[in-house]
């Protein structure tokens, strides 16, 4: 069975996709036949006619993977929420093709990661069937990794989104603090609140830009 981690975050612009890519590269430079899989994406853009999730574009370019084992099973063009952007582009997102293609990614590498849409609560459909992004969690089977910004107001993000996994039953392997700044008396105040509230680990502090490398024992202990 695929090993792997569920890439999530405290806010939509935490940097997840950053991480997603840095961590990628790190397992296929170690030589891991690693995967990459995004059950819904938006703000796409045209690559010779057809629809491109910058997401999926930033991973690829970054982790040097294979467009075989990186995959969006949704892409939207709208700038909007995933669920938005299924109502207004006409194609709602269903649960059978996301289980599917996970499925598909999981039985075809040693190492997958999954990576979320927006932070914590993001819903994929809102209608006659309700899909949430809790439901592709709970289908990975990984525990998640939660991507936040070292800075003011981290504490009451992280610790809201602590408690909504667990309230859900969802295994957390810990965090990572991006724009981390050794010096910065506050991001170090911020690290160390978090894990003693959490109870969880954070697992990597990342300064601006810098490459991602993650102790693996660690991670996957």
């Amino acid at each position: 069975m695929s090993q792997g981690i569920f890439i999530t975050a405290t806010a939509t612009d935490a940097g997840k996709t950053y991480v997603s890519a840095g961590l990628l590269k790190q397992l296929l430079s170690e030589g891991i036949h690693a995967g990459y899989y995004k059950a819904a994406a938006s703000d796409a853009h045209r690559v010779e006619g057809s629809w491109l999730a910058d997401d999926l574009d930033t991973v690829r370019r970054l982790s040097g993977v294979e467009k075989e084992s990186s995959l969006v099973s949704y892409t939207y063009h709208s700038s909007v929420s995933p669920h938005l952007a299924a109502i207004l582009e006409q194609r709602p997102i269903e649960r059978s093709v996301i289980k599917n293609d996970l499925q598909h990614m999981l039985d075809t590498h040693e190492f997958l990661i999954v990576e979320g849409s927006g932070g914590m609560v993001c819903p994929l459909r809102l209608d006659e069937e309700c899909i949430m992004l809790s439901d592709v969690m709970r289908m990975s089977g990984f525990a998640l990794l939660i991507v936040a910004d070292a800075g003011l107001g981290t504490i009451n993000s992280c610790m809201l989104s602590v408690h909504y996994a667990q309230q859900l039953h969802i295994p957390i392997a810990g965090f990572l603090l991006n724009h981390y700044h050794d010096s910065d008396r506050l991001h170090q105040d911020n690290k160390k609140t978090i894990e003693l509230l959490s109870g969880y680990p954070v697992l990597g502090c990342l300064a601006d830009n810098e490459p991602v490398h993650l102790n693996l024992q660690r991670l996957f202990p």
